[in-house]
């Protein structure tokens, strides 16, 4: 829907076949409005801004694989210290 409404707002020139009259001179009015340029210029200074950026980078990965690396991971760091999980 994010990606529909974005095509939409690049050419405000031409309505969408599928929107109704009274919706899309609301949306043009929104989209023309100084308060929505300013949330949209800030916003867009935000995703620019790498300043403390936390960048995530590791694609999707399902929770069952995030357990199991988990496992695999304490179960090294007890092999290492002398005793198994099991032990616990």
């Amino acid at each position: 829907m994010t990606q529909l409404m974005q095509d939409v707002r690049k050419n405000l020139n031409q309505k969408p076949t599928w929107m109704e009259n009274g919706v899309w001179a609301q949306l043009k009015a929104h989209w023309g409005s100084s308060n929505f340029k300013q949330k949209s210029e800030i916003n867009k200074r935000n995703r620019e801004s790498m300043d403390g950026a936390s960048l995530h980078t590791g694609g999707s990965i399902p929770h069952r694989l995030h357990w199991k690396r988990m496992v695999l991971l304490i179960d090294l760091i007890f092999y290492f210290v002398g005793f198994k999980i099991n032990d616990i």
